[in-house]
C-alpha cells in the first residue's frame, strides 16, 4: 500500500516539475507604428526559458496573403530578411525584433513565440505614409445672409493609412443630427460633406474645421483645414438702461448698443416731441447738458446696417424738479364784504408731485387748497401763503392779499359805563373799512328823546378823536372830561361810506354822588365785616371747649363738656342740645333768635325795617360775661347760687322808638327746650332757659 502511494506521489512530481519550470512572457510585442524609412523596435521578453527551448518570431500580412514567415530562431535571422535584426541579451530571455529601413510591404502581424507558450499573440506594424498636405474645403462662400443654408465639402489625399475626417464648430464635433454626410474613400482620396440648413446670427465668425486623422498618434499627427463664416443679420439693439432718473440741471448721457453684421449705424429721435438742439450724438450715446423738466419723456434709438429689419430701442428718462408754484392767482385780490364764499386755487407742478396747502401768514392757521373763506369780512383780510412741498427739495411759497372792501364793520365790542359825577368817560369804537368812512358820527339819545349829533372835534365838556390805525382800520374816541347826570343816555357810534354804514351802541350812567366816597365806604364796610366775622368764628371755637354744669334733685352739681343735664336716676340725665331763642316783641317788632348747636351759638335774626334799624357800620359781638344768676326752680331755694355757664352772645340793637313797654312773659315751645323771654322796662332783656342759665340783653 504504502509503495502504490509513493508511485502516484512521484508521478504528480514529474507532470507538475515542467510546468512550474516553463517560460511564460515578461514582455509582450505590442502593435506599433512607423514612417516610411525609419526604424521601429519591437520588444520581446521570457522569464523561464530552458536550455532546449528555442523564441522565434514569424510574420505574416492578412490584407495580402495568409502564409506565415519564419523570421528567426535562437536569434539567427533567416538571410531574406536582411534588414531584421535580433537585439538585446539572451541570457536575460530578451529577444528584440528590429527593422532597418521599413518598407510599406514590412506591414503586417508579428508574433514572438516559445513552443512551451501557448497563448501567444501577434502585434500589428502600420507603415506610415504621412499626408502631404491638409485636407482642403470647397463650397464656402465669403458672406452668408442669415437664414441661407451652407454646403461645404472636405477632401484628403494621399498618405498611408487614409486619413479619417472629421468636421469642427470650433471645439464642439458636429453629429450626424446636425446634417452631416460621410463618403466612403475612393483611391487614395477620402471626401466628407458639411451641410447646415439655416444659418443663425450666432454662425457669424464661427470657425468650421475639417480634420484629418490618420489613427497613428505620435507617429503621424493629424492635420486640419478650417473656413470661418461671415453671416450678414439685421442688427438688434440692446439698452443698458431702460429707464433714467435725471436731476434737472446735471448732465445726462443715455446709452444704446447695437449688435449687427455689417456693423449699424445708429440714429436717435424722440417720442411725440423734438430732440434737444443742443444735444452731442458719440458713437451710440446720446449727451444731453443741463437737462430741463422739458427734456424729459421717451427717447428711441434706431440702428439699421442695411440688412432689415432696423433695430430700434427705447429708454425713458424721468427729470426730477423742485416744486414750482403757477401764477393761477393775482398778488392781491380784491373780495366784497358779506359774500358768503370766495375761493382760489393754487396750482403747483414738480417731479416728485408736490402737495399743496394754505396758511395765514400772520396766525400761521392752517387751511386746504383750494383756499376757501367764508363769510368775508375784515377780520378775513389778511395775507395768505400758498405752500407747496416735495420730498428731497425745500418748500416754496406764494403770497397773496386778500383785500375786502365794502361797508365799514365796527370791530369794538358794546359796552355799559358806570360814573360820578366829575369822572372822565371815555368810549371808543374801532372801524374796519375799506375804503375808510368820510366821517365817524357819535350821537346821543337822551330820556326825554332829544338826539344830540357829535363829530371829530371839540362840543363843551366832550371832544370826538378819530386816529387811522391802518390802510383799512380806523379808532374813534368819543371823551367826556367831567362827567354829569346830563351825560346819562345812550351813545352810538356810526360809520359809514360808499358801501353802507355800521354803527354800535354804548349805555353812559352818570351819578351825582363822588365815586371816591362810595369807593372808601364800600371797601370799609367790607374790611368791618370781614373782622367781625374773624371774631365770631373764634368766640364760637372757645365757646365749645366750656363746660356746662348741671344740677340734681338733692342740689349736687355736675360738669361736663355736654351742652345740659337732665334728671336720671342718680338725678343727673344729660339732655339734648338746647334750642333756645328770644324773642323781643313791641309795637313795632324786632325779633332777635339766639340758638345754641353743639356748644357754638350763633346769631339769627328776623328784623322787620319798619321796626329795627341796624347801624351802618355793626359793633363787635361781645362775649356775655358769667354771673352769678337767680334761679327759681322746684326743689331750690332763692339763696341757692351757683355759677353757669351760658356761651350765648348777643348783638347790639337800636330801636327807632324810645317808648317803654311794659314787660310781659312769654313762654315759647322747642324741641330742646324751653326759653323765658321777658321785656323789661329799663331796656334791659331778663331770659330764663329751662336750664336754668340767666341771660341779659340791652337794647339800646
Amino acid at each position: 500500500m504504502e509503495r502504490v502511494g509513493a508511485l502516484r506521489y512521484s508521478l504528480v512530481l514529474l507532470v507538475l516539475l515542467p510546468i512550474v519550470n516553463a517560460a511564460f512572457y515578461r514582455t509582450r510585442p505590442q502593435s506599433t507604428g512607423v514612417l516610411v524609412n525609419q526604424t521601429v523596435t519591437l520588444y520581446c521578453a521570457f522569464n523561464g526559458l530552458g536550455p532546449s527551448e528555442v523564441v522565434n518570431w514569424y510574420w505574416y500580412n492578412p490584407e495580402t496573403d495568409d502564409k506565415l514567415y519564419h523570421i528567426s530562431a535562437r536569434g539567427r535571422v533567416a538571410s531574406e530578411f536582411s534588414r531584421h535584426s535580433i537585439v538585446g541579451s539572451s541570457r536575460r530571455g530578451e529577444y528584440n525584433l528590429r527593422i532597418r529601413d521599413v518598407q510599406p510591404a514590412d506591414e503586417g502581424n508579428y508574433r514572438c513565440s516559445v513552443f512551451t507558450v501557448r497563448d501567444a499573440g501577434d502585434a500589428r506594424l502600420t507603415v506610415v505614409d504621412a499626408l502631404a498636405s491638409p485636407p482642403s474645403i470647397a463650397g464656402n462662400r465669403k458672406l452668408y445672409n442669415v437664414g441661407e443654408e451652407l454646403r461645404l465639402k472636405c477632401r484628403s489625399e494621399g498618405g498611408k493609412p487614409l486619413a479619417r475626417l472629421k468636421w469642427y464648430n470650433g471645439t464642439k464635433l458636429l453629429k450626424p443630427t446636425e446634417e452631416v454626410k460621410r463618403t466612403e474613400p475612393t483611391g487614395d482620396t477620402v471626401e466628407i460633406e458639411l451641410h447646415i440648413l439655416f444659418l443663425t446670427r450666432w454662425e457669424n465668425g464661427a470657425n468650421i474645421t475639417c480634420l484629418a486623422d490618420q489613427g497613428v498618434p505620435g507617429v503621424s499627427p493629424s492635420q486640419a483645414t478650417s473656413v470661418q463664416l461671415h453671416v450678414l443679420y439685421p442688427p438688434a439693439v440692446i439698452v443698458p438702461e431702460r429707464s433714467v432718473v435725471a436731476l434737472e440741471g446735471r448732465n445726462v448721457s443715455l446709452s444704446c448698443l447695437s449688435e449687427g453684421n455689417p456693423p449699424a449705424d445708429v440714429t436717435w429721435r424722440r417720442d411725440g416731441a423734438a430732440i434737444p438742439q443742443d444735444v452731442i450724438i458719440r458713437n451710440s450715446s446720446l449727451l444731453i447738458p443741463r437737462v430741463s423738466q422739458a427734456d424729459g419723456g421717451s427717447y428711441l434709438c434706431e440702428a439699421d446696417n442695411g440688412i432689415g429689419p432696423t433695430g430700434t430701442g427705447q429708454i425713458t428718462m424721468e427729470v426730477i424738479f423742485p416744486p414750482k408754484i403757477k401764477p393761477t392767482f393775482d398778488q392781491e385780490i380784491s373780495v366784497l364784504y358779506g359774500q358768503d364764499v370766495f375761493t382760489v386755487e393754487c396750482s403747483a407742478e414738480g417731479n416728485p408731485k408736490p402737495g399743496v396747502s394754505w396758511r395765514r401768514r400772520d396766525t400761521y392757521q392752517p387751511y386746504d387748497n383750494p383756499l376757501t373763506l367764508s363769510p368775508l369780512n375784515y377780520q378775513t383780510e389778511g395775507v395768505y401763503v400758498c405752500v407747496a412741498k416735495s420730498n428731497g427739495f425745500p418748500e416754496i411759497t406764494r403770497e397773496t392779499y386778500i383785500n375786502v372792501i365794502g361797508r365799514p364793520e365796527v370791530v369794538s365790542e358794546p359796552a355799559s359805563v358806570s360814573a360820578a359825577g366829575g369822572d372822565m368817560v371815555k368810549l371808543t369804537c374801532t372801524i374796519a373799512s375799506d375804503p375808510l368812512p368820510d366821517d365817524v358820527i357819535w350821537e346821543l339819545s337822551e330820556h326825554d328823546g332829544k338826539k344830540l349829533e357829535f363829530r371829530t372835534g371839540k362840543a363843551g365838556r366832550i371832544s370826538v378823536t378819530k386816529t387811522i390805525i391802518t390802510a383799512n382800520r380806523v379808532h374813534s374816541a368819543l371823551v367826556i372830561t367831567s362827567a354829569e347826570s346830563a351825560h346819562t343816555g345812550e351813545y352810538a357810534c356810526t360809520a359809514a361810506n360808499m358801501f353802507g354804514k355800521d354803527r354800535q351802541q354804548f349805555s353812559v350812567y352818570v351819578t351825582e354822588g363822588s365815586s371816591d366816597v362810595l369807593l372808601v365806604a364800600a371797601v370799609t364796610i367790607g374790611v368791618v365785616l370781614g373782622i367781625v366775622f374773624a371774631v365770631l368764628i373764634v368766640l364760637c371755637l372757645r365757646a365749645r371747649k366750656m363746660p356746662v354744669c348741671c344740677f340734681s334733685d338733692r342740689g349736687t352739681r355736675s360738669c361736663a363738656l355736654s351742652p345740659c343735664c337732665s334728671r336720671s336716676n342718680d338725678g343727673f340725665t344729660t339732655k339734648p342740645p338746647l334750642d333756645t331763642s328770644l324773642k323781643i316783641t313791641q309795637d313795632l317788632t324786632a325779633t332777635l333768635e339766639l340758638q345754641k348747636l353743639n356748644g357754638i351759638s350763633k346769631q339769627r335774626s328776623t328784623i322787620s325795617l319798619d321796626t329795627v334799624g341796624l347801624s351802618s357800620q355793626f359793633q363787635e359781638a361781645k362775649k356775655f360775661e358769667y354771673g352769678s344768676l337767680n334761679t327759681h326752680r322746684r326743689g331750690y331755694t332763692e339763696d341757692t347760687k351757683y355759677q353757669r355757664h351760658c356761651p350765648y352772645y348777643i348783638g347790639e340793637l337800636t330801636l327807632r322808638q324810645e317808648s317803654k313797654r311794659s314787660s310781659s312773659w312769654k313762654r315759647r315751645p322747642s324741641t330742646e327746650g324751653v326759653v323765658e323771654s321777658r321785656t323789661l322796662d329799663s331796656g334791659s332783656l331778663d331770659v330764663r332757659s329751662a336750664a336754668g342759665c340767666q341771660l341779659h340783653t340791652r337794647i339800646v
